[in-house]
């Protein structure tokens, strides 16, 4: 299958590395998704991994001449709706960066073109493919934490050097959509039931003069059966840490509680003295999200994400962030 990549302002790096192990994997081209983005850690990917694709300097042109089997968009965030409609018209196959989308209206636009397109989309939601929160997943799913009744996911980041469109709210849309929408994820990973309301709030008070750029949001979601579920996201994570995030997941059950936290899986459970940490390496090898996206272009059934969850999250996402412009609590419209 031949692959170009549009832009290199997220993940796309990662999944040039994982199609190593993809035999049928080839990347074929490759082109900035706008004109100042900086490619340096992409073209590092491709030299790490020995591989050559051409770079182009219009995107159209790749695309008529490479006629790819799937893109990768990873460009500027508000471009991401735009690049995977053309793909979808042109019956491509899209891995995209997350958000899909920067409003709902535009949600409405992605997936008419995914339903007339004989190809699909997936959101680059990698947190799906980790070990430890592979391992809850299949804990909870085991039931040793009984019924899930709260979660609450964490996403605190160093804030680093970020591009340029970071500070402008129109060209990235804000930390909910970029930041808290893995927690958002992580919420229908581990608690597949529909979300029925949600109050957002967000500041971008600290940002050293970034703009628009907000520092801290905070999401309240409530889901069906009464389970109630946050995320909480942040820039504030000190330079000095020892890892860029600090990511974690804590899961009350009927039975017990789960959390996941330094890359580790803790259950406390009646009858269980400590809460010691559970090994998350697996006998079964764990597919990386590239392999099972590659999995799903050839028509093969059963995968840990798919695009319905892909829209879910950033509908929720969007719609968690217009909550926190709005100061009010919305809810979800059911189709």
């Amino acid at each position: 299958m031949n692959i170009c990549i549009v832009g290199n302002s997220g993940h796309s790096p990662q999944f040039v590395k994982e199609g190593q192990a993809v035999s049928d994997a080839v990347f074929v081209g490759y082109c900035q998704g706008y004109d100042e983005e900086d490619m340096t850690i992409l073209e590092a990917a491709f030299f790490e991994c020995q591989i050559h694709p051409i770079r182009y300097t219009d995107y159209e042109v790749m695309m008529e001449k490479e006629k790819p089997d799937i893109l990768i968009v990873d460009s500027m965030f508000c471009d991401h709706c735009a690049y995977t409609c053309d793909a979808l018209d042109r019956d491509v196959f899209v891995l995209c960066e997350k958000p899909l989308a920067l409003s709902l209206e535009d949600c409405r636009k992605l997936e008419e073109a995914e339903r007339k397109s004989k190809a699909t989309v997936w959101a680059m939601q990698t947190l799906r493919y980790v070990p430890w929160n592979y391992l809850a997943r299949q804990l909870l799913l085991q039931g040793v934490a009984g019924e899930i009744r709260m979660i609450q996911c964490q996403k605190s980041y160093k804030l680093g050097s970020r591009a340029r469109f970071f500070n402008h709210r129109e060209k990235s849309g804000g930390m909910i959509p970029w930041v808290a929408i893995h927690g958002i994820d992580m919420i229908q990973y581990m608690c597949p039931v529909p979300f029925v309301s949600v109050y957002g709030l967000q500041s971008n008070y600290g940002n050293s003069g970034n703009g628009d750029m907000e520092m801290t949001a905070s999401c309240l979601f409530e889901l069906e059966n009464g389970v109630i579920a946050t995320v909480n996201a942040d820039y504030f994570r000190p330079q000095c840490a020892a890892t860029h995030g600090d990511d974690r997941v804590r899961i009350v059950g009927t039975e017990g509680i789960l959390e996941i936290r330094e890359d580790k899986v803790f259950l406390i459970r009646e009858g269980q003295k400590e809460n010691l940490p559970m090994n998350a390496t697996k006998e079964e090898k764990i597919p990386t999200l590239f392999e099972e996206f590659l999995s799903r272009c050839r028509g093969e059934e059963g995968s840990f994400l798919n695009t319905e969850q892909s829209l879910t999250s950033t509908k929720m996402a969007l719609l968690a962030r217009d909550s926190a412009e709005r100061k009010k609590i919305l809810y979800v419209e059911r189709q």
